[in-house]
């Protein structure tokens, strides 16, 4: 049988600032793993003098916005949740009750890198589930 978004129940915004909380922490922590690193590769070409290392800033917000991608579709792809939904016990379903694809996991992925997207919350529905038509709800398992 398949639901139908009328069997889907929202979450709590309090259940979701959680998950973003989560979530957010341990994408700083994978962020300070990889500038490391980078740091330390950049650090030994720049040394060798292989190529000019002047535009590293540049390099690094677009690996962050690149990992930032990675984190949130990786982990809905494979498991409809991020590690922040696990400890909420929450998970990630389209509205019209259909399997989520990739497409969709992909979308929703990519509107989380619209500037000020996270304060969307705070006027309704966040855009990334808004335009994505998913819904984030209770695990029932």
């Amino acid at each position: 049988m398949v639901q139908t978004s009328s069997d889907y129940q929202p979450v709590p915004k309090s259940k979701r600032f959680a998950n973003y909380l989560i979530d957010i922490l341990l994408y700083f922590v994978v962020m300070l793993v990889v500038g490391f690193v980078m740091g330390i590769f950049f650090a030994i070409i720049g040394n060798i003098g292989f190529i000019d290392t002047s535009g590293f800033e540049l390099l690094a917000n677009f690996l962050s916005f690149i990992v930032l991608f990675l984190y949130y579709f990786l982990f809905e792809l494979f498991f409809q949740a991020t590690p922040g939904k696990f400890i909420t016990n929450t998970r990630v379903k389209a509205r019209s009750g259909v399997e989520l694809d990739a497409q969709r996991i992909a979308l929703r992925s990519i509107i989380r890198l619209v500037p000020f997207e996270p304060f969307s919350f705070l006027f309704g529905e966040g855009w990334h589930d808004k335009w994505s038509k998913t819904v984030v709800v209770e695990n029932a398992s």
